[in-house]
């Protein structure tokens, strides 16, 4: 018996924690929508250092747009890449346009292919455009090793992508 009312208060704890974090990324969507950059950089900072992938992903953002702190695509890159290996499928979307591009790294086509590609599989419509898209400037050879690198990665738990 004692044991039991011990597990119910387990459980109980943590769900009321899982839903305080969950009304703390909110505030910080909230802030964002209201363009107060500056508080949804505090809250998201302090989530996405707990390891919250929404959070970081959300920082990516902030720090790829200099929104509520100074513009910076390296620490975008390193938010979006610490969400993505979680599996958070937007990062992952993020991830890809920013080898692309190039922001604040070597452009690499193979790796704007292969997050592409995870996120696709994992249902993203705007990856699966972006993919259509990079095959015109990929050869056949960069869409095998883009491939080939997507299912390591995956099988892998997105360790060393």
């Amino acid at each position: 018996m004692k044991k039991n009312l011990t597990l119910a208060v387990l459980v109980f704890i943590i769900s009321l924690s899982k839903l305080a974090f969950s009304d703390d990324i909110l505030k910080g969507f909230d802030a964002y929508k209201d363009k107060d950059y500056k508080s949804a950089f505090e809250i998201w900072y302090k989530l996405a250092e707990e390891g919250d992938p929404i959070a970081q992903n959300s920082l990516g953002v902030l720090f790829q747009k200099g929104q509520g702190t100074d513009q910076n695509f390296s620490l975008s890159y390193d938010w979006f890449r610490k969400s993505a290996e979680k599996g958070y499928t937007p990062a992952q979307v993020s991830l890809g346009y920013i080898y692309d591009q190039g922001m604040g790294i070597k452009k690499n086509k193979i790796n704007a292919y292969m997050w592409w590609k995870i996120a696709s599989l994992h249902g993203d419509s705007d990856a699966k455009t972006l993919l259509q898209i990079l095959l015109s400037e990929i050869d056949q050879n960069d869409k095998l090793i883009a491939q080939e690198k997507a299912n390591e990665c995956l099988n892998n738990n997105f360790k060393n992508c």
